[in-house]
């Protein structure tokens, strides 16, 4: 079966969100180079001299200037984009851009130079801001689309007691960011609070500022022994933990889970029978690429580390090397021998490896390359030396036989 093309599932709407985007930035970087081109000549018309100094000194503080209104724009119309929509966003940004660019032709003075500018850098930064997002939100990443919604329910004005949010698309997954009920007859508005938590796992510590912090009382250490190992399928790995899966709950004080195509032999090194309470994890060392552990198992054990799985970490066990498998979907696990050992974790990027060798070998390269022509002018230079030393005056001309045959005139 052939595959379809990635760009045959493109929607027009996408394409014109792309396009549109891409125009946008292809005529910004134009005005960047088209402020280069005639910075010359309309600065020197503008401070009426032609000395490079002053004309370097004065554009260089405009483009700075440009510069700051770029970064503001971002800043000021990343929220406006959020609250008001991408689209019409982008739309005035546009706008924004456009005009102010056109009035800096009419410009009379640095001064009021560098004050179109700095609003036509606000247009452009607003323009990327919104322009990202907007494509972000269009274009599909890893099989599915996201966006942003704000919606408004109506309903008569009346006492409410409590509100349920049932989520019927278990395919999907959904982020409610802020709900609030509005009253448009006293025109208030009162955020809602999420449902109370569980007093048996969590237990408030402090308000601060009106965001509730709470204690997790089944917290996990940062690294244990899991009483069993479970091999599950990848993609079913995440609805056990998050609930989905009513024929199985996860505890992951008691389980792993550990993908059953993977890590086979995970699976095969812990029975459900070896997790020991007396079982004991201590870290002895913990740095960004470096995880040292000392275990202590009267049993072979499965070792999970809290720790977010990335392909580079490599794990160690007494200095031999051991398999890092992706546990409980997003964490470390290491299948660890009975007895005492040291567990370390080590993370070597492949992809920093391959550029440091590269790049040793190009400042090799670099290096006999200037070796090679060093010795090549040092060698130039002394047999020039060496001709110049050895240069004798000419040998004398042989000398002519000035002998002469004189005859007596008698």
């Amino acid at each position: 079966m052939i595959e379809p093309k990635w760009y045959s599932e493109i929607t027009a709407y996408q394409w014109r969100v792309l396009i549109c985007a891409c125009l946008g930035w292809a005529l910004d970087i134009m005005d960047g180079y088209l402020y280069a081109i005639i910075l010359f000549p309309a600065m020197s018309d503008l401070l009426g001299t032609s000395e490079s100094a002053q004309i370097g000194l004065y554009g260089g503080v405009v483009l700075s200037i440009f510069m700051i209104g770029w970064a503001l724009g971002g800043l000021i119309f990343g929220p406006i984009a959020d609250r008001y929509g991408r689209a019409k966003t982008m739309a005035i940004t546009i706008l924004i851009y456009a005009s102010f660019t056109g009035l800096c032709g009419i410009a009379s003075s640095w001064q009021e130079l560098a004050v179109f500018r700095f609003l036509t850098g606000i247009g452009i930064g607003g323009e990327w801001a919104a322009g990202a997002a907007l494509i972000a939100e269009s274009w599909p990443a890893g099989g599915f689309e996201a966006h942003r919604y704000l919606g408004r329910i109506r309903f008569e004005r009346s006492a409410i007691d409590r509100i349920e949010l049932q989520h019927l698309r278990p395919d999907a997954q959904i982020t409610i960011s802020r709900v609030s009920l509005f009253d448009s007859e006293s025109g208030t508005s009162t955020p809602l609070t999420s449902s109370p938590l569980s007093a048996e796992r969590w237990r408030k510590v402090a308000s601060l500022g009106g965001v509730d912090v709470f204690e997790n009382l089944r917290m996990l250490p940062r690294a244990w022994f899991a009483k069993r190992v479970t091999a599950v399928e990848d993609r079913r790995i995440l609805a056990r933990i998050q609930g989905r899966d009513e024929n199985a709950l996860f505890e992951p004080n008691d389980e792993a889970l550990v993908d059953s195509g993977s890590s086979p032999e995970a699976v095969a090194s812990t029975s459900p029978a070896q997790g020991t309470l007396e079982a004991s994890v201590v870290v002895t060392r913990y740095e960004p690429n470096r995880i040292s552990l000392k275990t202590k198992n009267d049993n072979p054990g499965f070792l999970v580390l809290s720790e977010i799985y990335y392909p580079g970490w490599i794990a160690s066990i007494d200095g031999r090397r051991a398999r890092v498998h992706r546990t409980n979907y997003v964490l470390r696990g290491v299948s660890v021998p009975a007895g005492e050992h040291e567990v370390e974790f080590t993370f070597r990027s492949r992809s920093f490896l391959q550029g440091a060798y590269l790049s040793g070998a190009g400042a090799g390269l670099l290096l006999v390359s200037l070796v090679l022509a060093g010795w090549a002018h040092w060698r130039q230079k002394t047999k020039l030396t060496l001709r110049r030393g050895s240069s004798s005056p000419p040998e004398p001309l042989p000398a002519r036989d000035e002998t002469r045959v004189i005859r007596d005139p008698d």
